[in-house]
């Protein structure tokens, strides 16, 4: 498969993880490059956010890479400081799921995993149901 091919799954992927319900596979996904990126990449503006996102050509080593994309994450925020909530999502060669980073409510950069965050958020509401159906019950 293409990196072209590789990132317009991720961009279909991500569509489908934030929940982007009129985002379709038709929709059509321009792919960049620039000099100030070293991989090809696609920005994708949604309801005040935008998305960069690309594919790395090699495993991620967290140790080594972070330090690095968290200078580009700080590049790419600051290229649309008008828009109110940047997200940098990429997936390392051969894996399944993806990276992303993003400012917190504490306006801290967070770095998220796309499987691991989404189970922390079903944990989360099946917390919340939960407390629910027990502050219904009499003890």
């Amino acid at each position: 498969m293409s990196q072209e091919d590789k990132l317009l799954e991720l961009v279909s992927e991500v569509a489908e993880t934030f929940d982007w319900e009129d985002f379709t596979e038709n929709t059509d996904v321009d792919i960049l490059e620039s000099e100030e990126m070293p991989h090809l990449y696609s920005d994708i503006v949604r309801d005040g956010a935008v998305f960069r996102m690309f594919i790395l050509d090699h495993i991620s080593d967290l140790d080594n890479d972070i330090p690095d994309l968290f200078d580009v994450y700080r590049e790419f925020e600051a290229e649309f400081e008008d828009i109110e909530q940047a997200t940098l999502v990429w997936r390392s060669a051969d894996e399944d799921d993806f990276w992303y980073m993003r400012r917190t409510d504490e306006g801290d950069i967070g770095l998220f995993h796309s499987d691991f965050s989404l189970d922390e958020d079903e944990d989360e509401e099946e917390e919340e149901e939960e407390e629910k159906e027990g502050n219904g019950k009499k003890i």
